[in-house]
């Protein structure tokens, strides 16, 4: 029988995870939890027992089973589930799947999370169904669990530090469909309602199951989703007792819908964001300035076109401030802005119609600066360097923002210039960025490819700082070797959600 503590340490340089699919492996597990108290465990559902015994736990899904799985039917599919918790739904799901495996966060020492595991297996044996349990590193799931018709993803996305990888990954293996259910909250418009933002917020709650770490919008799910390739999505909408309303999305590969609920045309999920504003506002002051001549204007948006230049800079500008209102900025809290890589004001013109914000500028160009000096005066613009550091003082700037800035520097200069930015912004302000994230996927090569999905940053081309140097940046390498190390909070991620700069992420983070 193999000896599952010591399975877990043993260096690994290749696991491979289906080696745990052996039935001596799971015959071990159960061993190692047999019998296991109800008291020793942490129930995140609340359970039944064939007896008629219940046993509380923090959501009460009894009834509302199919509702969770999106009436998805389950009959005759190798099903995989992602996070189980308790398994109330394990269950329900192994007594009408042909085969369920349960992928869960790796055996370890946090006890919380022990819990909730033994809780998992008290459930398998009280219920006597035959679900087999598989330990792994949930941001990045192993690539070698074979196929499934469908992926039970449940809330777990929310939980996850990289929940767009773990998607990617999931997906790789799914043949059918993946369901993912999203809690409500005030404001959270379905699709097929107004509005539709493709909203990621971050917004920590604890809970016994793991903490959970983002709020997904229902329209940011299914943009998600549709950029894996599950584009045939249906919504679906109920409330459990004693909590907010949930939503359930089932996102099919393109085939025959057969579950039940609303019909949404997935096409809409994935178009541009509106760019309209928070507040309405009068741009003809900045829509009179001087253009730039034609040179300039294609140095800084890859075309000499006018109506583009203007129109993705009004876009741009109108989105930023959409982004502040959503999370609460004032102009009277910024008082002070920056624009990093302003190139020749094609958002930062837009600021003049802000008399409230005090407006400033720097880019890597001095023939942009120079007409920006005789052009803009408005605003106070200044040469940068192509490494830091900036001519300002210690908290500075109430709010600093960089579109398509990091998409031209090499690995070397991301996080040194994600720590300037910081050190000018004051503790509460805001910095607004933006990333090649999956949108641009398609056009790295396979092996970059494989690099990517597994959290790589990828950079690559002639001369860093201009439209001919490329970086593709990961959701995970942003918020793991970008933003935690430079004391940042994630406030809002949207993916491919900048108007602006179609097609790339947009992040909006806090100086804490």
């Amino acid at each position: 029988m193999p000896d599952i503590v010591n399975f877990y340490r043993q260096p690994k340089p290749a696991p491979r995870y289906v080696g745990q699919f052996v039935p001596e492996f799971q015959q071990a597990l159960a061993h190692r939890y047999a019998g296991v108290p109800a008291a020793d465990c942490s129930f995140t559902h609340t359970i039944q027992l064939n007896d008629g015994v219940q046993i509380h736990g923090e959501r009460d899904l009894r009834g509302m089973e199919e509702a969770w799985l999106g009436h998805y039917p389950l009959q005759g599919k190798r099903v995989l589930e992602l996070a189980p918790g308790s398994g109330w739904i394990s269950a329900y799901a192994a007594s009408r799947a042909c085969e369920l495996v349960c992928l869960d966060a790796p055996i370890g020492p946090d006890d919380t999370l022990e819990r909730v595991r033994r809780s998992w297996w008290f459930v398998r044996k009280a219920l006597g169904h035959e679900a087999q349990a598989i330990y792994a590193n949930l941001d990045d799931p192993p690539n070698d669990l074979g196929t499934f018709d469908v992926a039970l993803l449940g809330d777990a996305l929310s939980r996850l530090e990289s929940p767009y990888r773990a998607l990617q990954r999931i997906a790789q293996c799914v043949t059918d469909a993946i369901i993912v259910v999203v809690e409500c909250e005030p404001g959270d418009p379905l699709p097929g309602e107004a509005g539709h933002p493709a909203v990621v917020t971050f917004a920590p709650r604890p809970g016994s199951g793991g903490s959970r770490l983002w709020h997904h919008s229902p329209a940011a799910l299914a943009r998600m989703l549709a950029t894996c390739g599950f584009t045939d999505q249906v919504w679906d909408t109920f409330t459990p007792p004693d909590l907010p309303p949930h939503a359930t999305l089932v996102a099919r590969k393109p085939q025959t819908r057969q579950s039940a609920g609303a019909t949404i045309d997935a096409a809409t999920q994935v178009q541009p964001l509106s760019s309209a504003p928070a507040e309405a506002a009068d741009l003809g002051a900045a829509e009179t300035l001087p253009v730039p001549p034609p040179r300039l204007r294609h140095l800084v948006a890859g075309t000499e076109d006018l109506d583009v230049f203007l129109r993705l800079g009004r876009a741009g500008f109108l989105d930023i401030r959409a982004t502040l209102a959503r999370a609460g900025v004032s102009d009277v809290s910024i008082g002070r802005l920056l624009d990093f890589g302003c190139g020749v004001g094609r958002v930062l013109r837009y600021w003049i119609t802000c008399p409230g914000i005090e407006v400033y500028g720097t880019d890597l160009n001095g023939d942009a600066i120079a007409w920006d000096r005789e052009n803009l005066p408005f605003a106070h613009v200044a040469i940068n360097g192509l490494e830091p550091r900036l001519p300002y003082p210690d908290a500075h700037f109430g709010f600093v923002y960089a579109l398509s800035v990091f998409t031209h520097l090499p690995e070397a200069m991301q996080r040194p210039w994600l720590a300037e930015l910081t050190r000018i912004v004051r503790p509460g302000g805001h910095i607004y960025f933006t990333t090649h994230g999956v949108g641009y996927r398609h056009t790295l090569s396979p092996a970059q490819q494989s690099l990517f999905d597994r959290g790589a940053f990828i950079s690559g081309g002639d001369d860093p700082g201009s439209n001919f140097y490329g970086a593709f940046h990961p959701f995970a390498y942003v918020s793991l070797s970008m933003l935690m190390p430079c004391g940042l909070t994630p406030v809002e991620f949207r993916p491919e959600g900048s108007a602006g700069t179609p097609v790339q992420d947009s992040w909006l983070v806090r100086k804490t």
